[in-house]
């Protein structure tokens, strides 16, 4: 059950896959529509696996619009599509990932500081809040994704489409 309060939150989402990504990303957004009003959502970009041992990775932001709070709406939505879609939640780290679904930013607050430190982050979300910055650099999203996609090989995958038209 969705519980629900009087306030409407933004909420800015990165996607990924590495297991199936091209269906895997389509279906988590088409899953998210029945839950949240999406307001934006960035290119499809392909960066290899943080551990390098993994295949590539297919990453997306999307800027949502709900009235749950960032606990309960992690909780009962994304979990629950994550669930959905066949991601078996382990502490081994190496598996293969059918779909990752992550709070970045909830009503203009950074909740997850790895924004500035990874491309796969800072590059799909640079197209919804390029101006944020860093607290404590004053760097602005849209630099950090430019040095760090001069970091590390990151590509814009056009051919896949979140939406299905």
């Amino acid at each position: 059950m969705i519980t629900n309060n009087d306030e409407t939150h933004l909420v800015c989402l990165v996607i990924g896959s590495n297991l199936s990504p091209g269906e895997n990303l389509p279906k988590s957004v088409s899953m998210l529509r029945r839950y949240v009003d999406i307001k934006l959502l960035s290119m499809v970009w392909e960066s290899p696996d943080v551990g390098g041992k993994r295949a590539n990775y297919l990453n997306a932001a999307i800027l949502i619009e709900t009235n749950l709070f960032a606990s309960n709406f992690k909780k009962q939505v994304l979990r629950s599509i994550e669930a959905a879609l066949g991601r078996l939640r382990t502490d081994k780290k190496g598996c293969p990932c059918a779909i990752d679904l992550d709070i970045l930013i909830f009503d203009g607050i950074i909740i997850n500081c790895n924004l500035w430190r990874f491309a796969f982050l800072a590059v799909p979300i640079a197209e919804i809040y390029p101006n944020i910055e860093n607290p404590l650099t004053n760097e602005t999203l849209k630099d950090a994704a430019l040095r760090l996609s001069q970091q590390t090989e990151i590509l814009l995958r056009p051919d896949v489409r979140l939406l299905s038209q």
